[in-house]
């Protein structure tokens, strides 16, 4: 398929929980989760274009230092749309006006162990897919543990039994 495949690639300064998050050295990176990244979805066979969109001058910095592969963009994003405040909508509508791209991936710097071949995997069973019908691929998390309620009641459990084994749980996922 010769079709256009973007990665959206969001960060903004001002973490609320772990300061510098983004740019702080990481298992062995200078230039930490973003570095680390990047260098992942360059190593990609399907992607592309990397829309790097960052109000984060240091972020954009350590972009920088990949600017000569031309698969990878920075562009500037506008300050309204990297506040902790930023409806999640006005962002989506947001990414196909910075790419021509005919499908667009969304990963963030803060999944470092999602390697290259991960995303050619997922790109690879999207594509597959679309062909029958589907529009999308969102990745998941199997949660087979006890899930509470705020009334403390197990919210996965479909037994009788008030504490059942986890992997008799009734599965659910992030």
């Amino acid at each position: 398929m010769s079709e256009k495949i973007a990665f959206f690639l969001p960060t903004r300064k001002g973490s609320e929980r772990v300061k510098s998050k983004n740019t702080r050295p990481f298992a062995g990176i200078e230039g930490g989760l973003v570095e680390n990244k990047i260098k992942q979805l360059l190593a990609t066979k399907h992607i592309d274009e990397i829309l790097f969109s960052s109000n984060d001058e240091m972020c954009i910095a350590i972009a920088e230092k990949y600017a000569s592969d031309s698969r990878l963009r920075i562009i500037p994003r506008p300050n309204e749309l990297c506040l902790s405040t930023t409806n999640l909508q006005d962002l989506i509508c947001y990414v196909p006006t910075i790419t021509n791209a005919d499908h667009i991936l969304w990963g963030h710097v803060t999944t470092p162990l999602v390697e290259a071949k991960v995303y050619d995997t997922a790109i690879e069973q999207y594509l597959s897919k679309i062909t029958k019908g589907y529009d999308s691929l969102v990745s998941v998390k199997e949660l087979k543990n006890f899930l509470l309620n705020q009334e403390g009641k197990l919210v996965n459990n479909t037994t009788d039994i008030p504490w059942p084994r986890t992997q008799d749980l009734e599965p659910l996922y992030e």
